[in-house]
């Protein structure tokens, strides 16, 4: 009788122990799937915003624009030419724009500092046609997970300026600029340039050279 019980007290601490072991090895199972699937989902959202942060703002090819900006010279012309502009245009493709756009208002004054006895025809009417090449895409951060995307781009355009009295002169020149993208349509565009300009002073053509500024909004149909 006290073989039998050893022989079932040995059996009992046996498979006790054998229990124990299988509980631990499921429960090192369970630990290992959970930080599996905790990696998984952690690796997934890296890759998910890293393909966000890697990817272009809009997709702008085939797509038409419509462009209102101010322009604000700098010269050396006894009189101020900024002006309201308003246009449109056509994405080519990723990385060229076309358009032309019109000035139909200038809020033009005479400048103080400047020779009083030059007295230069005051524009009337700006219409200009241009070329732009987005060579350059990048992106701001600002905060810890904002990301303000953008394009650089070089402007080249041809305009055609009417003075007052029938005089007509023009401007020829380019601009760098960026483009900043708010939304999957409306865009901050910033441009800054150089040009001559071709004006009347004392009903007489006058060349110079101009620097412009162009802050404004880009909205794509």
């Amino acid at each position: 009788m006290k073989k039998i019980f050893i022989v079932l007290s040995f059996l009992s601490l046996n498979l006790f122990a054998q229990d124990e072991v299988k509980t631990k090895n499921q429960k090192l199972d369970l630990d290992q799937k959970v930080l599996t699937d905790v990696d998984s989902k952690v690796g997934e959202t890296l890759f998910k915003n890293m393909v966000v942060i890697q990817k272009k703002s809009i997709e702008k090819k085939g797509r038409f624009l419509f462009d209102t900006h101010f322009s604000f010279d700098y010269s050396d012309t006894p009189k101020t030419m900024t002006g309201l502009v308003v246009g449109v245009g056509y994405s080519i493709n990723e990385n060229w724009e076309i358009g032309g756009s019109i000035t139909p208002f200038f809020m033009s004054k005479n400048k103080s500092d400047l020779n009083s006895n030059s007295v230069m025809s005051a524009p009337k009417l700006e219409s200009s046609i241009y070329l732009n090449w987005f060579f350059m895409y990048g992106k701001e951060a600002y905060g810890p997970y904002k990301i303000l995307r953008s394009d650089t781009f070089l402007k080249f355009f041809y305009s055609k300026i009417q003075y007052e009295d029938s005089f007509s002169g023009g401007r020829i020149g380019g601009y760098v600029g960026k483009d900043y993208y708010w939304t999957k349509n409306l865009v901050l565009r910033l441009a800054f340039g150089l040009a001559t300009q071709s004006s009347y002073i004392n009903q007489t053509s006058h060349t110079s050279s101009v620097a412009l500024f162009e802050p404004g909004l880009v909205y794509f149909f």
